[in-house]
């Protein structure tokens, strides 16, 4: 199983609810408070800043008039609403858990930060396009980038926190002696799938020659790998299992001895380099090390879910209605009902060789 780490919100801004917008008096700037979070006072004209920038985004654009949102924005002061509102949510969730963050003294590192821009290209990605939020993240400037980057960072710094840290190898070995059972028991064939995505066919290619001459497979699959969410772990796809993957992909699979490498298989509009190994702990550690951070995530949520329900929240209301919910917040557009707001972690089983992701980041108040 592939597990994915929590955001605090999924914002979906390629299936907005709507497109009405939202809107000052005609030529003038939007001026006061966006939303306060607990004496914090972020102002409107910030806040609108981003939504520029979102709307400046060119390849996003693109993909949200794709599903049928016309523009982020369509006037000097107006705004999808369901956009707006989606944004504003995560922003005020984003806000809380910065807080929690600067509370506990927490430092960022490199591997956090490479980590989260991962998910934000993923979360900027959809099923049909997996490699979409590449050239969405990349069309932002580069503050801008970095800012969305750091926000998610620290989400997954805060989820590190509450297990003591990222899992090392004594906790890795320990859980998969405790769980092994379980593990194994999930997987009938005992074998596990793993593999490097790319574009092109001089991609993979390219790959391949790097895997003859010595290269590390999973550090390819995070550096390479344009499934963005395998690759965070080496690559692995979980079990082998009947009917599991596309037909292409798992006729290759089921054909590879272990722990040989294949050619590049060309599946619909990738190349994939395959591998299967045993099961057996030394080709588990990456989806050991995701289960020990969803149980991480999941105690964070319930933390997390209490500390939203502290929080003294106000909103500029021409953004919409702040809702709670006994899952957390969410501002509600005018002129829609509102969704459930969840902040619990998500886990998803890979049906097909590509990552199923939504379509935004987490982005919160600050940078």
């Amino acid at each position: 199983m592939i597990f994915r780490r929590i955001r605090l919100v999924s914002p979906v801004l390629v299936a907005a609810l709507c497109v009405a917008f939202v809107a000052a008096p005609a030529g003038a700037a939007i001026s006061g408070t966006a939303f306060s979070v607990d004496g914090k006072k972020i102002s409107n004209s910030s806040f609108t800043a981003e939504l520029d920038t979102l709307a400046a985004n060119k390849p996003l654009a693109k993909q949200l008039k794709a599903s049928g949102v016309k523009a982020v924005r369509t006037g000097s002061d107006k705004y999808d609403a369901a956009i707006a509102a989606s944004w504003l949510t995560s922003e005020i969730q984003q806000s809380v858990a910065d807080s929690d963050f600067a509370r506990k003294k927490l430092k960022l590192s490199a591997d956090q930060r490479a980590e989260a821009k991962s998910q934000i290209i993923a979360q900027f990605s959809t099923p049909s396009a997996p490699e979409a939020g590449v050239p969405i993240v990349n069309g932002f400037p580069a503050k801008f980038r970095q800012t969305l980057i750091d926000r998610q960072a620290r989400l997954i710094a805060l989820i590190d926190a509450q297990g003591g840290g990222p899992p090392g190898e004594a906790e890795l070995a320990t859980y998969y002696a405790a769980h092994r059972t379980d593990l194994e028991s999930g997987c009938t064939s005992k074998k596990l799938v793993r593999h490097i995505e790319t574009k092109t066919k001089a991609q993979a290619d390219a790959i391949e020659k790097k895997l003859a001459a010595g290269g590390d497979f999973a550090a390819l699959a995070k550096s390479d790998s344009t499934d963005r969410t395998s690759g965070a772990v080496g690559g692995e796809l979980g079990c082998l299992v009947e009917k599991q993957f596309v037909a292409d992909f798992q006729t290759a699979a089921e054909a590879l001895p272990l722990n040989q490498l294949s050619a590049p298989v060309h599946v619909a509009n990738s190349w994939h380099i395959i591998q299967v190994q045993n099961m057996e702990y030394a080709n588990e550690k990456g989806q050991i090390r995701l289960a020990i951070q969803q149980e991480d995530a999941n105690k964070f949520s319930a933390d997390f879910t209490k500390q939203l329900a502290a929080a003294k929240i106000s909103i500029d209301k021409r953004w919409g209605k702040l809702v709670r919910t006994d899952k957390g917040v969410e501002v509600q557009a005018p002129g829609t009902k509102p969704t459930t707001t969840t902040v619990a972690p998500t886990t998803t089983a890979p049906a097909t060789t590509a990552p199923a992701t939504t379509a935004a980041p987490a982005p919160g108040s600050s940078g």
